[in-house]
Formats: C-alpha cells, structure tokens, sequence
C-alpha cells in the first residue's frame, strides 16, 4: 500500500500522449513514442497492468524502444493501452501508521499540477484527511 504525490510546474505541449504498448516482463513493456523520457510516467488505462502507474528509470533504443520502470506489475506478454506523463516525484508514504507527512516543493511557480495516486486493496490505504497547505514556508 502506498501514496504516491508527483507535481509539475509547466504544462507539456508534448504530453500527455497515448499509444498500445506490448508487455514484455513485470518490469518492461515496449512502444514506439519517440518524446518519451526517462523519469516520465506511464500510466496503463485498460489492458493488463491496467491502473498501474509507474515512472520510466530506462530506456533502450530499438523498433520498438524498450522501457523499463520502477515497478514491478504481473509478468504478461498481452498489449495496454497507456497515457505517458511528465510529472515529478514528490513523495511517498507507506507506511501505515504514518500520522502525517509533509512534503516541500523546492522551485517557484506560479501553476502547479498534482497527481496523487492511491495504490492498494480494498480496504487500505485508509485515509482519515488531506490537508493540503499552500503558505510560503522557507526552505
């Protein structure tokens, strides 16, 4: 079970984009879009690995290109349908008996974007509250 926070501070006029991807391992799965960068994200929208969401750490060269990312999903050979994202990481929780948790954005902006995903079962991650502060706090 986990939170995950990622943020941007400018819109992308590149993505979001969207293409069919084929599985290749619980780690790696395989695409054509050229303006994919490691540190974006993808996101599976329906398909196996379906609601997953998981940040590119590589990326090999080839028709097509191989991504690998920081999550491990079950293992599949079937295609998804995914939505790339430039967003990034802020923070995450897992642990369970976390009070509260604060994270700090270290750039100026006058726009910022959350994402905030919520990954586990049925019955947890169990959230009482969100507050979520904007004051000026100095770094």
């Amino acid at each position: 079970d986990r939170i995950r926070v990622l943020y941007r501070t400018s819109e992308s006029n590149i993505l979001p984009d969207f293409e069919t991807i084929t599985l290749v391992t619980s780690t790696t799965f395989t695409g054509t879009n050229a303006d994919v960068a490691i540190n974006d994200f993808v996101e599976t929208l329906a398909g196996d690995w379906g609601g997953g969401l998981a940040k590119i750490t590589a990326i090999t060269a080839g028709t097509p290109n191989t991504y690998t990312v920081d999550k491990t999903f079950f293992a599949s050979t079937n295609t998804a349908r995914a939505r790339y994202l430039n967003f990034r990481d802020l923070g995450t929780i897992s642990d369970q008996a976390i009070q509260s948790n604060v994270f700090r954005i270290g750039e100026d902006s006058e726009w910022i974007q959350f994402l905030i995903y919520l990954e586990g079962s049925e019955t947890s991650p169990q959230i009482d509250n969100t507050i979520l502060d904007f004051e000026d706090k100095p770094l």
